[in-house]
């Protein structure tokens, strides 16, 4: 599993040169989920609440580390409750910060080359000729929806 995320990883860097901070960058069991998908090509709604970054991950794991070293009892109803766990409730804020990880994700997963791509790109060439999801097109999305939200009442947009 660590072996194609670092590689995806690699082939994103390649490609656009950007590193994100902790607070943005997707955590890798949501990179390894979207891998996943995408190689069985079977993207699937997904609960927008349950994106977590790196930042969130750490702090699930170091939660998780706690428990770990309290007696069994204590374990076992840690576990079911993870099991059990619905995601809070949140804002059009968090929302968006999460779809953004969430495409972000999908771009860095999807960095691989195309089968059959031309040679070379140049400027203004069509992105989703060279990779499988191409991070240009996620953010056309994203900003899209952000400006598409401003248009509805607020009470309404989430």
């Amino acid at each position: 599993m660590e072996q194609v995320i670092s590689q995806a990883k690699w082939q994103f860097w390649e490609r656009y040169k950007i590193a994100y901070p902790a607070k943005i960058a997707p955590a890798d069991k949501l990179l390894f989920r979207c891998y996943r998908e995408m190689e069985e090509r079977r993207l699937t709604c997904y609960d927008i609440r349950k994106v977590k970054n790196k930042l969130e991950e750490a702090a699930g794991l170091k939660e998780e580390e706690e428990y770990a070293s309290s007696n069994s009892r204590e374990q076992q109803s840690f576990k079911k409750r993870k099991a059990t766990e619905t995601p809070m409730p949140h804002g059009v804020k968090e929302h968006m910060a999460k779809l953004y990880t969430y495409l972000l994700a999908l771009a860095i997963v999807g960095s691989d080359k195309v089968h059959g791509a031309p040679p070379e790109e140049i400027v203004g060439s069509d992105s989703t000729m060279f990779v499988q999801t191409p991070w240009d097109t996620l953010q056309s999305y994203y900003f899209r929806v952000s400006r598409a939200i401003i248009t509805v009442p607020e009470a309404s947009r989430l």
